[in-house]
């Protein structure tokens, strides 16, 4: 007679050993992060070694270069810049087509700190502009209504916190971040350093001669180098003011590569005056000229050979006419243009 065998019941753990067992493996979870944590760490002595070559880099790591040694009482604050023709609105985002039709190459930029404060700073901007005829236009164009003279070039002046002048090729821009004596003392300070650094005679420039003498105020010369007056295609545009015992007025001419460019662009001149409503008869006294009345002022233009010139913003006639006679005979005195 067989005998079934029954496997007898598992016995279920005690508490004790529950938790005993828990125990040993909260023990050995513990092992297992110290073990991957060494793991992880490097040897004391690659730490060491580390730590010292780390040192030793940044004992050998430079200063920031500088666009210019910084001058007494100023030091570099952040590493130079350069932005060329693609990137140039990374950087002045909203300006830069002014920059670039008038023939702009490269910005170099760069902050320097006044010595004990990294929060009073001064941004230095070097556009090389590839002439100075190129980097008057910009100076022109950007001339502030509330400039002070500057004495550091030329074509120079100081607004409340900042420096604009032109150098050579280059139009230079200093920027505080701030304004006061320290700024302003600073300012003048790399401004002598750049133009030591790089020498610049007075600018050789022959359209300065055109303009006549009399009544010229000086600060006013300047160039316009794309669509002058709101016109596409006139550009390369000298101009500066006069003031007379009857008021102030501009002058103006650009040379074209003919006489026929010159008036080409004279009619077009007279056509864009005409869509605004202007009052346009022919000038008495200066023979080919035109007289234009629009928006309660005066302007007589012309063209002389390959000038397209004229007086402009005059509130009085007789002025007007008598400013682009004077140029007329300038023109024709210095022999660019016949009568």
């Amino acid at each position: 007679m067989s005998v079934a065998v029954h496997p007898a019941a598992p016995q279920r753990p005690s508490r004790r050993e529950s938790a005993i067992a828990a125990a040993l493996m909260a023990l050995l979870a513990l092992i297992a992060a110290a073990v991957l944590r060494e793991q992880k760490r490097p040897h004391p002595a690659v730490e060491n070694f580390l730590h010292a070559r780390g040192l030793a880099a940044a004992a050998r790591a430079p200063e920031p270069a500088a666009l210019l040694p910084p001058p007494e009482g100023t030091r570099t604050l952040t590493a130079p810049e350069r932005f060329d023709r693609d990137s140039l609105s990374d950087k002045i985002d909203g300006k830069a087509e002014l920059y670039l039709s008038a023939g702009f190459v490269r910005l170099d930029c760069q902050r320097l700190a006044l010595e004990g404060d990294e929060d009073a700073w001064i941004e230095v901007f070097l556009y090389e502009m590839g002439s100075f005829e190129n980097a008057l236009s910009v100076f022109s164009a950007q001339r502030r209504p509330d400039a002070a003279a500057l004495d550091v070039a030329e074509f120079a002046y100081a607004a409340e916190n900042a420096f604009f002048f032109v150098h050579g090729t280059r139009y230079v821009e200093l920027i505080a971040s701030g304004a006061g004596e320290p700024f302003t003392r600073a300012m003048q300070a790399i401004a002598r350093a750049l133009t030591a650094e790089r020498p610049a005679g007075r600018p050789a420039w022959t359209e300065r001669e055109l303009f006549p003498a009399a009544g010229l105020i000086p600060e006013s010369l300047g160039r316009v180098a794309a669509d002058a007056f709101g016109l596409a295609g006139l550009d390369r545009v000298y101009r500066a003011t006069y003031r007379t015992e009857t008021g102030e007025a501009m002058l103006f001419f650009t040379r074209r590569e003919s006489a026929a460019e010159a008036q080409a662009l004279a009619r077009a001149y007279l056509e864009m005056l005409r869509t605004f409503g202007a009052a346009i008869a022919p000038a008495e006294g200066l023979e080919g000229a035109s007289r234009i009345e629009v928006l309660d002022t005066f302007e007589v233009v012309f063209t002389r050979g390959p000038f397209f010139a004229g007086a402009r913003e005059a509130a009085d006639p007789r002025l007007a006419l008598d400013l682009a006679r004077r140029l007329d005979e300038r023109l024709a005195e210095a022999g660019h243009a016949p009568r």
